[in-house]
């Protein structure tokens, strides 16, 4: 599978900052301006100036995807244990205007990530604190 790029930028490349901006619960989801491989993590600056930063295996293990999340019952099939320490982004492609597709080093390529899904997974300080108002 040939994968193309959004924005990619290579590591060491990228500011590795959380936290600048703010998520607006009232407002549509917000779109990426740029989506990064770095070192730290998959790196996001959204259309708010919001950045979010997702270490590669927590976003590895939020994937949604059939052989990640059973269908029918909704658990998580998953096995945190079972994903490397060192799990990297290979590459990614957009999947519309809503998500991205992300090949993952262990050859894992099914899982989709929307823009929500990114969004309420992230754990920076701002985010952390909207979340428990």
């Amino acid at each position: 599978m040939v994968f193309a790029k959004l924005v990619l930028v290579g590591p060491n490349q990228g500011d590795s900052g959380l936290g600048v901006g703010s998520r607006n619960k009232n407002k549509m989801v917000s779109e990426p301006k740029s989506i990064q491989i770095t070192d730290n993590g998959l790196l996001i600056d959204w259309d708010d100036e919001h950045r979010s930063l997702y270490p590669y295996k927590a976003l590895r293990e939020e994937c949604r995807c059939a052989n990640c999340i059973d269908e029918w019952s909704g658990r998580r099939t998953l096995d945190p244990d079972s994903v490397p320490q060192d799990i990297q982004i290979v590459d990614f492609i957009e999947v519309g205007r809503y998500a991205i597709q992300i090949l993952w080093s262990d050859a894992h390529e099914t899982g989709i990530y929307s823009f929500e899904l990114l969004g309420s997974v992230c754990k920076c300080d701002r985010c952390l604190g909207e979340k428990s108002i």
